[in-house]
């Protein structure tokens, strides 16, 4: 056993290393030289351990855990960088890397405050693959998740009650309502997600700011007892014509505010974000995992060094005893 420890523990190691990628995905210091280095050292002594085994179970093991190594490597080093797709609902983005297309599905209010959004990944002759938020996909050697994003669905309306077209002249969707807060932006000590819309029939431009419920409590902000646990919004509105604010004011998830002339109605929840990151091959990974497993367990079954050499002397001694005894 003392001679198969050092092993064991550089292909835990090795083994760790590499399923980080997927407890992990789409972290950047995947695609770091030091990464990189420290697969090679692991690689260098998994190297050692089998020119010094003289089991050929455990050198099976140690094998398993190059094959391991070896995977990590093409997804670490020579993988693509990780992509992150924010899209509104309803759209489509290609992504040729993975000779795929992502289908964002439609969202009504509702789907936005149940989070429940999905994502459909379609390529020609291949079955759909559905990405719920939270949830892990493998495509080849490509792993996709679904990261909730916070997302708000805006109503505006004039002061008779008219409803006004929402644009997003900076947004990839330009006419949706849907506000993605692709940005950040430190606001009241914290990093708050910023967004902002145009309203062309009301003359107005608005810049919004999305607070979580524990912005809320933290900023001590004024809310209903209706809204208590909910995420708020913060609308500042522009006249379009000589960008001076018109008035700011805060409000909970459909709760409708009148400010600066028009009545603005969010509802505010979560939609998933695509990011597609690189990882280990998964049938490659298991190889190597199913062949580290069968090495270290049969090699239980082979006798230990010390045993052996044990043996091999006692059996000369016999031998010679025996030869003593004949002559």
């Amino acid at each position: 056993m003392k001679t198969r420890f050092p092993g064991i523990v550089t292909e835990l190691v090795a083994c760790i290393l590499v399923i980080a990628q997927i407890v992990v995905p789409g972290d950047a210091l995947f695609h770091t030289w030091q990464y990189a280095l420290a697969l090679a050292v692991v690689a260098w002594l998994l190297i050692a351990n089998i020119s010094r085994s003289r089991r050929a179970l455990f050198g099976i093991s140690l094998f398993g855990a190059l094959i391991v190594i070896a995977d990590g490597f093409a997804s670490g080093l020579l993988g693509p960088d990780t992509d992150r797709l924010a899209r509104a609902p309803g759209t489509v983005a290609p992504i040729p890397d993975i000779g795929a297309a992502a289908f964002f599905s439609s969202a009504t209010p509702q789907t936005l405050t149940k989070g429940d959004g999905v994502i459909t990944i379609r390529r020609r002759n291949h079955s759909d693959v559905l990405v719920t938020s939270g949830a892990r996909k493998f495509l080849g050697a490509s792993l996709l998740t679904a990261v909730s994003m916070p997302v708000a669905y805006v109503e505006a309306f004039d002061e008779a009650g008219n409803h006004l077209t929402v644009t997003q002249p900076t947004g990839a969707a330009f006419l949706s309502p849907f506000l993605l807060f692709r940005t950040r932006q430190e606001i009241a000590g914290g990093t708050h997600p910023i967004d902002g819309f145009a309203l062309p029939g009301g003359n107005r431009t608005v810049k919004v700011v999305y607070f979580t419920p524990q912005d809320v409590v933290r900023l001590h902000m004024a809310m209903p007892p209706s809204a208590a646990g909910q995420p708020a919004i913060l609308y500042d509105v522009f006249d379009a014509g000589s960008n001076h604010s018109l008035g700011i004011g805060v409000a909970a998830s459909g709760v409708q505010a009148e400010i600066g002339g028009v009545r603005l109605d969010a509802t505010l929840g979560t939609y998933p974000q695509l990011v597609i990151a690189s990882a280990p091959h998964p049938y490659v990974l298991m190889l190597g995992l199913v062949l580290i497993v069968v090495g270290i367990a049969g090699s239980f079954l082979e006798p230990d060094d010390g045993a052996m050499r044990e043996s091999k002397r006692h059996e000369e001694q016999h031998g010679d005893g025996e030869h003593g005894v004949g002559a």
